[in-house]
């Protein structure tokens, strides 16, 4: 599982049609009612596949947690990241 460094530059693609089909086990950026912007890696729901979807992080102190379809706003799909590890 990759890693994401606060700074890190993430080359994204919008995804038409999220609602429908998501590809599962790929990394996303979800926007959400709230207003927050978070980084995920998205799979299918333990609890109800047509309603929501697990989230789960990349830091080991966040839980997985189970997210409603209907509280996203907008998915961008993760093509490349860049990451500055330093000299």
């Amino acid at each position: 599982m990759p890693t994401y460094s606060s700074g890190s530059l993430l080359l994204v693609r919008k995804v038409e049609g999220w609602m429908e089909y998501f590809g599962y086990g790929l990394c996303y950026v979800l926007f959400l009612k709230d207003g927050r912007r978070i980084l995920k890696e998205i799979q299918k729901s333990e609890i109800d596949h047509q309603r929501y979807v697990l989230c789960v992080s990349y830091n080991p102190k966040n839980p997985s947690e189970e997210l409603p379809r209907d509280f996203i706003v907008d998915v961008y799909k993760v093509i490349m990241t860049l990451m500055n590890e330093g000299f």
